[in-house]
C-alpha cells in the first residue's frame, strides 16, 4: 500500500491543533482586555476596538505604549480556514468520523455567519411622534455627509444627497464627483482630512484655518480638537471638507457631527447645506404612531411598561398592518426587527430599536448541523460498542 504523501509545512500549521489553541486562547485575552476596557470608555469604543477590528493597538497604562494584538475580526477569520484545513486535510474519510465532519460543518456555518451578521448587519432607532410617520432610521455608531439642496419654495422637496463610510479615509479622498442632471451636484466634494473623536471648538486667532486653507467664512475661526476622553458612548467625527465648483476657486469647510447648524454654500443660485450627522437608512414601507401608551406603577413614577400602537404600511406589497409593540413583543419584518426602546416629549415620542441582521438564520442552521453531527457521532459510538460487545460475547461463547 502506498503511503500517504506527508503535507506541507505552511500546511500542516494551518491546519493543526496548536493554532486553533493559540487562537482561542487569543480571543480569551481579548474578553478580558475589553472587559477592562469596557469599564473606562465605553461598551462602543471596546467593541470597535476589540471586536470589530482586524488589528488591535491597546495601550498599556498611561505609559505611552501600545500592545499589538489581532482583532477578532482576525481571529475568527484565521480560526474558519484552521478548522476548514483541519477538516479537509488532516481527518481521513472514515465512516466512524462522519459525525465529526458534519460538527465541523456546522461550526463553520456559524464562524461564517458571524462575518454575514459583522458586516450586513447593524442597528438604529427610530423617532415616532403621535399622529406622524417615518419611513427611515438613524445609526448610533457611523456618520454621513449630508447634502441637501434647499428649496424655499416647497421644503418637502430638498434634494439629499448622503456620502457615508467615513471612518479610516485617507486624506485627499474624493467623496462625490460632480453630475449632472437633476438629482445631481454641480460640484465635486473631497475629504482633506478626517478627525476621529474630535470636535470644532473656538479659535479666536483663525490660525487653524490658516494653517489649513480654510475659506469657508463660518469656519474661519473654529479649529479642530482630538478629545483624550469621550463623554457617552456617542461616537464623535469631525474633518475638513473641499468643495470643487467648476470655474472657480474650491472652498474649504470645517464641519463636526456636534454641530447643530449646518453649513451654508451658494452654488449657480441654488443654496446647498453641508453637515456631518448620524447616517440614515432609508425603507420602502413607512410606520405610524397612532397612541404611545406608558404604565408606571401604583403610587410612583417608575415604569411599568410602555407601548406603541402604529400602523406599517408597505406600498409594494400592498400591505396595511395594524402592530402593538411592546417589551418582548417586537415588530418583525422583512430583515429588520423594531423594539420599543424608550420615549419622550410628554409621551408624545416613541423611540424603537431598529435592528437589521443578515446573518440570523445562520446560527439555527448551525445548531440543527451541530445537532445533526452528535446525534450521528454518538449514534455510531454506541453501534460500534454493540459489535464489539457482540464479538467478544461470542468469543468467549466458543472458548467456553
Amino acid at each position: 500500500m502506498k503511503a500517504a504523501k506527508p503535507l506541507p509545512l505552511w500546511l500542516r500549521f494551518i491546519s493543526s491543533y496548536a493554532l486553533g489553541l493559540i487562537v482561542l486562547l487569543f480571543m480569551m485575552l481579548l474578553l478580558v482586555l475589553g472587559t477592562l476596557y469596557q469599564a473606562e470608555h465605553g461598551l462602543f469604543r471596546a467593541q470597535r476596538m476589540f471586536y470589530q477590528s482586524y488589528l488591535v493597538a491597546y495601550p498599556v497604562g498611561r505609559t505611552g505604549l501600545v500592545l499589538p494584538l489581532p482583532g477578532a475580526h482576525l481571529l475568527m477569520a484565521i480560526l474558519f480556514v484552521n478548522l476548514l484545513a483541519a477538516t479537509i486535510f488532516r481527518m481521513k474519510p472514515r465512516l466512524r468520523v462522519i459525525g465529526v465532519y458534519i460538527l465541523h460543518a456546522g461550526i463553520l456555518v456559524l464562524v461564517g455567519g458571524g462575518f454575514v451578521t459583522a458586516y450586513g448587519s447593524y442597528e438604529g432607532y427610530m423617532e415616532l411622534l403621535e399622529g406622524k410617520s417615518a419611513n427611515f432610521s438613524t445609526r448610533f455608531t457611523e456618520e454621513e455627509l449630508a447634502i441637501i439642496r434647499v428649496d424655499d419654495q416647497e421644503p418637502e422637496t430638498d434634494l439629499v444627497t448622503a456620502v457615508y463610510n467615513l471612518d479610516h479615509l485617507r486624506p485627499e479622498s474624493v467623496l462625490y464627483e460632480e453630475e449632472s442632471g437633476e438629482h445631481g451636484l454641480p460640484f465635486s466634494i473631497d475629504a482633506v482630512q478626517i478627525v476621529p473623536e474630535a470636535v470644532l471648538v473656538e479659535d479666536p486667532e483663525g490660525e487653524f484655518a490658516r494653517q489649513h486653507g480654510v475659506n469657508h467664512p463660518s469656519s474661519s475661526r473654529l479649529a479642530i480638537r482630538r478629545l483624550s476622553q469621550i463623554p457617552g458612548e456617542r461616537k464623535l467625527l469631525a474633518g475638513i471638507f473641499r468643495v470643487r465648483i467648476p470655474g472657480e476657486e474650491p472652498v474649504v469647510m470645517l464641519l463636526a457631527d456636534t454641530t447643530e447648524r449646518p453649513t451654508e454654500l451658494t452654488v449657480a443660485g441654488k443654496v446647498y447645506q453641508f453637515g456631518l450627522r448620524d447616517r440614515r437608512d432609508y425603507y420602502p414601507f413607512t410606520i405610524a404612531l397612532h397612541e404611545f401608551e406608558r404604565r408606571t406603577y401604583p403610587g410612583t413614577q417608575v415604569n411599568r411598561s410602555y407601548a406603541s400602537e402604529v400602523t406599517l404600511v408597505d406600498p409594494e406589497a400592498e400591505l396595511k398592518r395594524d402592530v402593538r409593540i411592546y417589551m418582548n413583543h417586537p415588530l418583525r419584518y422583512r430583515n429588520f426587527t423594531f423594539y420599543q426602546a424608550s420615549f419622550g416629549e410628554d409621551d408624545r415620542l416613541s423611540v424603537l430599536q431598529v435592528v437589521k441582521n443578515s446573518g440570523m438564520l445562520f446560527p439555527y442552521i448551525a445548531m440543527v448541523i451541530v445537532t445533526i453531527g452528535l446525534v450521528w457521532q454518538f449514534v455510531t459510538m454506541l453501534v460500534t460498542r454493540a459489535k464489539v460487545q457482540r464479538r467478544l460475547v461470542a468469543q468467549m461463547e466458543v472458548s467456553a
